[in-house]
């Protein structure tokens, strides 16, 4: 009987290691960033960004923010009053009434090479305040 239940265990410690091994061959060995730049109805720039052919973020081509706008966690990506957030992040109210939207497709080129490498750094691709108004400022 422990002859039996030491060969289980061996099988199924071996089976775990071809396992591990399979999927560790799967996964791709760097992350590619592209992304699209895209006009609204509204005259404003948004973007995609793709991760390895897969969509991870949308902003929307309006990036003005009403009073007190509060975004909830949901799994992949979370949209909420016209704004995109990455997976589990939680923004805090913002008070403004700023127009700070893409109005030429320069800027939102800026603004999605900027988030890409934020994400690059392990960081949201979520742009502050401060960084659009560089942005449209130049």
């Amino acid at each position: 009987m422990k002859k039996y239940i030491t060969l289980l265990l061996v099988a199924f410690v071996f089976s775990l290691l071809f396992v591990s091994k399979s999927c560790k061959a799967q996964q791709p060995a760097a992350t590619n960033y592209t992304y699209k730049v895209f006009q609204a109805p509204n005259k404003n720039y948004g973007y995609d960004i793709f991760q390895n052919g897969k969509l991870v973020y949308h902003e929307f081509a309006s990036m003005d923010q009403p009073d007190n706008i509060s975004r909830t966690k949901t799994s992949g990506l979370s949209k909420s009053n016209g704004r995109s957030t990455a997976l589990n992040s939680t923004s805090t109210a913002m008070n403004t009434k700023e127009n700070l939207a893409l109005v030429k497709a320069e800027q939102a080129e800026k603004a999605v090479l900027l988030a890409i490498e934020k994400m690059k750094r392990k960081e949201l691709p979520v742009l502050s305040k401060d960084e659009i108004k560089i942005i449209v400022a130049q």
